[in-house]
């Protein structure tokens, strides 16, 4: 069998070398596990690419356990392979709480990168303050930020930040313009999973975070509400207009929408969406 060198090749600061075997796992920190990512590992295997993994060393009242913050793939591959009984090079984190492992995590996965639910989802147990806000802010209305798009949930994490982060021109961080997209949305659709559809919230966002209170928040909701085909329809027809004029589909979201609202209005109506930029 290959042996995986115990030369510590230069690495600085707090290394040691532990079994394999004693590497142990934290579905909260890590991420769900690729099979196919490990498959790949073990089936190309070269020593020399194991790296140094990263640990958080925990002491209960059992003794002392080292969970892995940053190299989990590369480890159950090693156990694939039958390797558990080789020592591998690994950062020794101690005094860690649940919180800094998770804010660890998103710290070392820069290359690899975590998809946008597992990275939002570690800063909120990290306690990050806008991931804690946004978070916040969802469950306020009774939704979850989840994975799946489902009834109840919200997968758009991507799309949830660039509201409450809003653009260059709009003023920075709104809170209030995250909360009057995502109410206005479930009071109009209830918490279905097209009523929060990330291209819906999205452009619904941008109507809200651009025309701010020149818009009366409850018409435009009475004006959604019986939209043909509620969201879905909404949707399809700002398809429909993408393919005509262009552009994303949650500028055209927008267009809908704001065309839907100005409806009947006249001179209360506000400026069409096009008309600005």
């Amino acid at each position: 069998m290959v042996r995986i060198s115990t030369r510590n090749r230069g690495e600085t600061g707090d290394v040691e070398w532990i079994p394999v075997s004693e590497l142990q796992f934290d579905d909260i920190i890590n991420r769900p596990v690729n099979k196919a990512r490990v498959d790949a590992i073990a089936a190309n295997f070269n020593p020399e690419w194991v790296g140094v993994l990263t640990v958080s060393e925990r002491t209960n009242g059992r003794g002392i356990g080292h969970f892995i913050i940053d190299g989990q793939h590369r480890a159950r591959a090693l156990m694939k392979m039958g390797w558990a009984d080789q020592r591998v090079p690994c950062h020794v984190r101690r005094d860690l709480t649940q919180s800094d492992e998770a804010g660890l995590f998103v710290g070392l996965n820069t290359t690899a990168k975590p998809s946008a639910y597992q990275r939002f989802t570690k800063s909120v147990l990290a306690g990050d303050p806008e991931a804690v806000a946004i978070n916040d802010i969802v469950q306020s209305v009774g939704l979850t930020i989840s994975d799946q798009q489902a009834d109840g949930q919200i997968n758009a994490v991507s799309t949830l930040e660039a509201i409450y982060r809003g653009g260059r021109r709009s003023g920075g961080q709104d809170p209030h313009a995250l909360l009057a997209t995502l109410r206005i949305a479930t009071n109009a659709w209830g918490k279905t999973a097209n009523a929060v559809n990330g291209q819906i919230i999205h452009g619904l966002g941008l109507v809200v975070r651009r025309y701010g209170t020149t818009i009366d928040r409850d018409e435009l909701l009475k004006k959604l509400a019986p939209f043909p085909g509620g969201p879905a329809g909404l949707l399809g027809k700002a398809r429909g207009l993408r393919d005509i004029r262009g552009g994303s589909v949650a500028n055209c979201v927008a267009a809908v929408i704001v065309d839907t609202y100005n409806k009947g209005r006249r001179s209360s109506a506000v400026a069409d969406w096009w008309a600005k930029s």
